[in-house]
């Protein structure tokens, strides 16, 4: 539609009106913001300019979060002070997201009896597509409004990694773990906003595909990336991310298997190259992960335990509560599926492989904040052999390794599940801590002295 031809005059001052509507075709009141000063506009008009020159005006759109679904712009143009000849929408909501970011080019439409009409109680302008195909010859020629769309929201995502997971029923087969597996590209801050929901995602699908090594692997990952970010400082996360899941998790009765099992194929393959990688990962985060593994063998906490937690009242007695349902028939054998982790490990720590000095520098580092989480399932006397088994498993340590070990035997020292007297005679006298500290300074002595310090 060249502009030309409907409108007879000189198009030396076009003036564009601006709207914003619900999906209803109900406009939505003081919502166009012109600066930061200035108050909101339910209708907004720019400066006049002359045909094919850019208004070049920055709006901001403050929609409230529940009417964003269905949310659109109408654009009506008007060789001012005339009445308005073309007309133009936007959807600001499209397949279930946002609008993209980006520069759009928008189709202007007469605006004549059918476009300004009502359908429905809707305007008729919402059956005409919005936007310009570029690849169609019939628009080659065909008047266009340009903009440019930013979204600035801690509620709402555009990106389709992340809107594909929350729609992940409509996903089967390979294009599911294709998605799972860009899961670590979505940016984090895209994944803060819908934390609660990707939490229950990922846990609807390790639930559905139970027994599968493909979903539980990839699924895995995705928690740990998921933890990765929920102790990352720059999103202040307030509160325990798996503590807030723990008060609206649903039944995923499989969910803790899963996840042991996965975590178990990655500690007895370290020397494959990608699953060293993910590995590591996991070990970085390794207490978040083996919370959230003991959070989902316990029962949804009723209704009244849910308040007290809430409201603060009866922490102790919520704690203890939570504590005493390690042997929930939820999963009966988590015990032993912990023990044969930590066999894993230690054998991982044995391995003299230097591929894997990284890796076990990792373990060294991290796994005193490991043992306070076992505290609601074992003894601190099985506890504390854990410990020291791992200081075992690490006798041979070279290099920085030594002065790590050192760090952990004083880690351990401050843990207070090894603070009960009983345990600390133990952790002291009966292994041999002392002899430790001192078979380690030695070694440490010597690495330097024949120069292997580095």
């Amino acid at each position: 539609m060249p502009l030309s031809q409907r409108c007879q005059s000189p198009l030396a001052n076009l003036q564009l009106t601006l709207e914003v509507r619900k999906a209803d075709g109900e406009r939505l009141d003081d919502c166009i913001f012109t600066a930061s000063n200035h108050a909101g506009h339910t209708a907004w008009r720019t400066t006049g300019v002359e045909r094919g020159e850019g208004w070049n005006q920055t709006i901001r759109l403050a929609i409230p979060p529940e009417d964003v679904p269905g949310s659109h712009i109408v654009m009506s143009i008007a060789d001012a002070p005339n009445f308005p000849f073309a007309l133009a929408w936007v959807p600001l909501w499209e397949y279930n997201a946002f609008v993209r970011d980006g520069d759009h080019a928008v189709a202007l439409y007469v605006y004549d009896e059918y476009s300004s009409s009502l359908i429905g109680g809707k305007g008729a302008y919402l059956a005409l597509p919005p936007w310009i195909n570029k690849l169609d010859a019939g628009h080659q020629n065909a008047a266009v409004v340009s903009l440019r769309t930013f979204l600035c929201s801690t509620e709402y995502s555009q990106d389709p990694t992340l809107l594909g997971l929350l729609d992940w029923r409509s996903l089967y087969g390979p294009r599911l773990l294709d998605l799972l597996g860009h899961f670590a590209f979505v940016p984090d801050i895209e994944i803060v906003k819908l934390l609660s929901e990707v939490f229950a995602a990922l846990f609807e699908i390790l639930n559905e595909y139970a027994q599968s090594e493909a979903h539980e692997d990839v699924v895995f990952g995705c928690f740990v990336t998921v933890l990765s970010i929920a102790r990352d400082r720059r999103f202040n996360l307030t509160g325990d991310v798996i503590a807030d899941f723990a008060l609206t998790r649903r039944e995923w009765k499989y969910a803790s298997r899963c996840l042991v099992r996965a975590y178990l194929r990655l500690l007895t393959n370290p020397l494959d190259a990608e699953v060293s990688r993910r590995l590591r990962a996991a070990l970085k985060v390794g207490d978040l992960v083996l919370r959230l593994i003991l959070e989902t063998t316990r029962m949804p906490p009723t209704t009244a335990h849910t308040e007290a937690l809430t409201n603060g009242d009866g922490e102790d007695e919520a704690d203890h509560e939570l504590a005493t349902e390690a042997e929930d028939v939820r999963h009966p054998d988590i015990v032993q599926d912990l023990q044969n982790l930590f066999v894993a490990l230690m054998a991982l720590m044995r391995n003299p492989m230097p591929v894997l000095l990284g890796t076990q520098t990792l373990v060294v580092q991290h796994f005193h904040t490991w043992l306070p989480e076992l505290a609601g399932y074992m003894p601190s006397s099985e506890i504390l052999e854990i410990a020291t088994n791992l200081l075992d498993a690490c006798a041979n340590a070279q290099g920085k390794m030594i002065l790590y070990r050192l760090i952990l035997v004083i880690n351990y020292s401050h843990l207070d599940v090894f603070k009960p007297a009983e345990v600390r005679t133990t952790l002291i006298a009966n292994t041999s801590v002392g002899s430790r500290l001192t078979g380690a300074m030695s070694a440490l002595g010597a690495s330097i002295r024949l120069g292997r310090w580095w």
